[in-house]
């Protein structure tokens, strides 16, 4: 499911349980109802030919041929940075912030662990 490109379980979550959740969200049936549910568009191949949006289409044609595909900045820093990285872009674009104002918060957020 673009945009949401990564699940994963805790390493305290029971292993057999997690794998099954997990192999569940990308069956071909399971994508193809979260796509008509939320118009998100599958990442499984064989659930793609549902997807009839061009622009949709186009992105996934793009992702497919993709050497790789990165995770959102702000996923990538897990929640605590990532939400405040997020928190201080909105507040730059709201006119209540600074670039320096990012990389404070960021930084603080890291710090805190």
């Amino acid at each position: 499911m673009g945009g949401v490109d990564g699940f994963s379980c805790s390493a305290k979550a029971p292993k057999q349980a997690c794998a099954d959740v997990l192999n569940f969200l990308v069956t071909k049936d399971t994508q193809e109802q979260f796509y008509k549910a939320f118009d998100a568009p599958p990442v499984n191949k064989d659930a793609q030919a549902v997807v009839t949006e061009p622009y949709l289409k186009s992105a996934i044609s793009a992702y497919n041929e993709a050497p790789y595909v990165s995770l959102w900045l702000d996923t990538l820093y897990g929640a605590n940075v990532g939400n405040a990285l997020n928190t201080a872009v909105v507040n730059l674009l709201a006119g209540k912030g600074s670039v320096a104002d990012i990389i404070s918060t960021v930084n603080s957020a890291a710090a805190k662990g």
